[in-house]
């Protein structure tokens, strides 16, 4: 619900161009990160990130992504179809979300003080 009010708070605001641009960003933003690496590598704490400092390809990089988001699904759908408690199945989400993106900048580890 917050993401929602806060999409329509945004686009009262702002209108339909600001919502237009970001979206017409995205594919560049991708390519010269993932593709051209000019937001460092060391700066994305991704398993993607990792892959393509130490000179793998992007090919490589992804499917390596790849395993681990599959692997971290099946591992939460273990865990939430099991009776753990609901805060350590809560904090597996958690720390699930952020093996799964490529996008993990140094600063979005501050989700980890959820776990």
């Amino acid at each position: 619900m917050t993401a929602i009010a806060m999409f329509v708070l945004s686009w009262l605001a702002f209108g339909t161009e600001s919502w237009l641009a970001f979206f017409h960003g995205l594919p560049r933003f991708s390519q010269a990160h993932f593709v051209e690496g000019k937001g460092t590598w060391w700066k994305l704490q991704s398993i993607y990130s990792m892959v393509r400092y130490f000179g793998g390809t992007e090919q490589l990089a992804w499917a390596c992504q790849f395993v681990l988001t599959a692997s971290a699904a099946v591992g939460l759908a273990l865990i939430w179809r099991s009776r753990l408690p609901y805060t350590l199945k809560a904090a597996a989400v958690a720390a699930g979300t952020l093996l799964a993106t490529p996008y993990l900048f140094m600063y979005d580890m501050v989700v980890l003080a959820i776990p």
